[in-house]
């Protein structure tokens, strides 16, 4: 097998089956894991892709194909054409055409070009040697090894026998607690995996009070040690690649659960948060992937990985996945009224704000949406939901930035009743720049009579059911009339003052105020 794992030749007989060889890659790093044998390469794809594929996928593999003649089911051919694996810099592989200079290596190897025969031989050799390898990683990927799957009565054995009398005293050992898979783990596996050296040395008298503590280990203390090797793994990672194959990769029920454990993901969120900078956009593709894991494994949401969403959402100020994880963490109660509330907060309003200004939201439904995200009313329910900012906001001296962005968020919808609740005297020039924001908003519905602005109450709970109606029914007419005009497109520079709009923000009576805001509103959508 070493001569042919070094062997480099192809026949140039023109009359006899032309085999192509490509070597068995070697893994100086890792001399200890199996030869991860694979089949790949099937399928009409061009050559480039599959070799390029194959490099990347399988970097140790072994590729035969035989030419002109027909192979058992279980050997498949691989459709590439004549290559040569040149490994002289093992860390970098690459694919060339066979030259004459193969050639001349090739006879001062063996003296003379191999003949089709000794091809043939030598290619059957491999191709067991490929089966049996490949029989032995199929058998040794259904040994996971951990502290769930190693059986009481494995350890047991391993006490009471010791070393290797192990293998030969119990050869016909049988599974005996329900939990192992009918085999001997080795010493390594036990000892790689928590069992203790006094137990793995053999001694019986150590093994009965081990095992009676095993047996009182609850689900989640027996998860803890999985915990621990994972949170050793995850400390080694360097970049988000890493992080996605360890999180996403082939793993067993008990390593999933582990995954999803909320300590993991804690563990998951510090080390994004700690990596080196990566692409945000990939850091949100990363977080959808696992909330839709937690989602279908029906296991419970987060709160660190659902607001580090939502975070990275916001600064990517995509309006879809703002909404979405603002969803998840309202309805979850995620978002506390602290210190750090504040931050995200202010975060999740700009984003709203900035990717309103971008042009986002334009699809029906949008804006109501969100009008009841950030105040808790929506037209599907009389109730009062859970809500970013809320009503409440008015009603107290809240931080003044996030009053800033939350009047600004309210003007960009349209909400010009409850922009006059909002009403600050040491915010005053901000609110109206707000104001001013609202009246370009409303105005782009033309005088519409279905957009409703004037009607008031003077009751906040009413008047802002009042302000989501106005919202819904200018959402509903500017996708009628299929508009591409930006909202910021009017000017009411020359058609308004400013005094006139300090006027009506400084209204005592906000039947007095909606007054001069529809004179002002008709004047500039005229």
């Amino acid at each position: 097998m070493s001569q042919v794992s070094k062997l480099k030749f192809t026949v140039s007989h023109e009359s006899r089956p032309e085999p192509t060889i490509m070597r068995r890659f070697r893994a100086p790093f890792y001399p200890s894991t199996p030869s991860h044998l694979r089949r790949s390469c099937v399928g009409p794809k061009s050559w480039s892709t599959q070799k390029r594929s194959f490099l990347e996928q399988y970097p140790k593999g072994v590729i035969i194909q035989k030419k002109n003649k027909p192979t058992k089911a279980k050997f498949p051919t691989f459709e590439l054409p004549d290559i040569v694996l040149d490994l002289d810099a093992e860390d970098s592989p690459h694919v060339r055409p066979f030259r004459a200079r193969d050639a001349v290596q090739q006879n001062k190897k063996w003296k003379h070009d191999p003949a089709a025969e000794e091809v043939s031989s030598r290619v059957g050799k491999l191709r067991k040697d490929t089966a049996r390898d490949d029989k032995m990683m199929r058998h040794q990927a259904t040994r996971h090894y951990t502290l769930q799957t190693i059986s009481d009565y494995d350890v047991f054995a391993i006490a009471l026998f010791g070393g290797s009398n192990v293998s030969s005293s119990l050869a016909d050992l049988k599974s005996r607690d329900g939990r192992g898979h009918g085999y001997l783990p080795s010493f390594n596996s036990l000892r790689t995996n928590g069992i203790p050296e006094r137990i793995l040395a053999g001694d019986a008298n150590k093994v009965i009070p081990f095992m009676l503590h095993r047996m009182h280990l609850s689900r989640t203390t027996e998860d803890t040690g999985g915990l621990e090797v994972f949170n050793i793994a995850i400390r080694h990672l360097k970049n988000l690649g890493q992080l996605r194959k360890l999180c996403f990769g082939r793993a067993s029920a008990s390593s999933r659960k582990i995954f999803t454990s909320h300590d993991s993901i804690d563990n998951i969120v510090q080390t994004l948060r700690s990596m080196p900078p990566q692409p945000p956009e990939d850091i949100l593709k990363f977080i959808n992937n696992f909330t839709i894991r937690q989602l279908s494994e029906k296991a419970g949401l987060n709160a660190s990985m659902s607001l580090y969403g939502l975070e990275t959402a916001s600064r990517l100020k995509l309006l879809p996945p703002i909404v979405q994880y603002l969803q998840i963490c309202l309805s979850q109660g995620f978002i506390l009224r602290d210190d750090r509330s504040i931050e995200i907060l202010e975060t999740v309003g700009h984003g709203i704000l900035g990717a309103l200004e971008e042009g986002q939201g334009t699809a029906w439904g949008t804006r109501p949406e969100l009008f009841a995200l950030l105040t808790g009313h929506s037209l599907a329910s009389s109730e009062p939901q859970s809500a970013l900012f809320g009503l409440d906001m008015f009603r107290r001296q809240e931080d003044p930035r996030l009053h800033l962005v939350y009047v600004r968020l309210l003007a960009e919808l349209g909400a010009l009743r409850l922009l006059w609740y909002s009403r600050r005297e040491d915010l005053e020039e901000a609110g109206i720049t707000a104001f001013i924001r609202c009246v370009q908003v409303l105005s782009r519905a033309k005088g519409d009579a279905s957009v409703d602005y004037t009607t008031v109450t003077g009751d906040l709970e009413k008047d802002a059911y009042l302000d989501l109606c106005t919202i819904d029914s200018l959402d509903a007419y500017r996708t009628s009339v299929m508009s591409t005009e930006a909202p910021s497109a009017s000017n009411i520079d020359d058609r308004i003052s400013l005094d006139e709009v300090k006027d009506a923000y400084k209204s005592t009576d906000i039947h007095q105020a909606m007054t001069h805001f529809e004179e002002l509103i008709s004047r500039v959508a005229v």
